[in-house]
């Protein structure tokens, strides 16, 4: 049986130091001590706290760039007589990140490519499912599912939702302190932090799911205590599988004869 890999792409949120290792390459890390049949490639930027440029210009400029490199793995990976049909594309973003990750879907989109899965942990954009254009993405088959890690602890992207702020905040909105939503009502699966997926008994009748991480904040998610958790659940909603080596066969019995034993040790056929 061959084990399904899938190319994982990984983008961080705003003011994130690029002179060190951040989520991203620990969540790289985590992946290869558990063997997990993954290809990945973390998204580097840098882009100031002002919404306007940053979601006016740098996350299209971003997203238009990261489209046309996924499209490249995956043409590459069609020649692999493996994997007819490519690797299955899967987008996790945080805060700033899911931003560009859904704007990465719509460029992925116009080439010809499909997303799995979309993951959206502590997301600066909006809740409103409508409003962010995740239904549209799902209601036309460019994405397969979208889950929203969120907690009602985010002060981070929670006053993005005050009226008087949102008019100034460009797409950027409170997905990361509300879930994802349907107007003004919740919607989609509604899972706890260590919730398996296949525990839910409408895992099959939406493609949204709500993964709460209570109590985390903003960046949380990635602290000393709750990192290995946050990549659990990643590795299940990511669908990702260990690699299991094929087991060497068994040495085939060697004939001995009775004279090559030494005196003294009993030779038994």
């Amino acid at each position: 049986m061959i084990t399904a890999y899938k190319h994982v792409t990984l983008i961080h949120g705003i003011l994130t130091r690029l002179s060190r290792p951040d989520w991203t390459e620990d969540f790289q890390a985590y992946c290869a001590r558990h063997g997990l049949a993954v290809t990945w490639k973390a998204e580097h930027y840098f882009a100031p706290p002002f919404p306007t440029l940053t979601t006016g210009l740098i996350n299209p400029y971003m997203a238009k760039g990261l489209a046309r490199r996924i499209t490249l793995v995956n043409q590459s990976a069609r020649q692999n007589p493996v994997d007819f049909d490519g690797l299955p594309i899967c987008l996790v973003g945080h805060s700033n990140g899911a931003d560009i990750a859904i704007r990465t879907c719509w460029e992925l989109a116009r080439l010809g490519q499909k997303v799995e899965t979309l993951i959206l942990i502590a997301g600066a954009v909006q809740h409103d499912i409508h409003e962010s254009g995740l239904a549209e993405l799902i209601d036309e088959g460019h994405v397969g599912r979208v889950f929203a890690y969120w907690n009602a602890a985010d002060i981070v992207v929670k006053p993005l939702e005050l009226p008087f702020l949102k008019r100034f905040m460009a797409s950027w909105g409170a997905l990361g302190a509300r879930g994802l939503a349907s107007g003004i009502s919740p919607t989609g699966q509604h899972l706890r932090l260590d919730e398996r997926l296949e525990s839910s008994e409408v895992l099959s009748e939406t493609q949204y799911f709500n993964r709460n991480f209570e109590g985390y904040g903003h960046n949380g998610y990635f602290a000393e205590g709750n990192i290995s958790r946050t990549f659990s659940a990643l590795v299940q909603d990511l669908g990702l599988q260990s690699i299991h080596p094929i087991p060497a066969p068994a040495p085939k019995p060697v004939a001995v004869d009775e004279d090559d034993f030494p005196p003294g040790v009993p030779y038994k056929d």
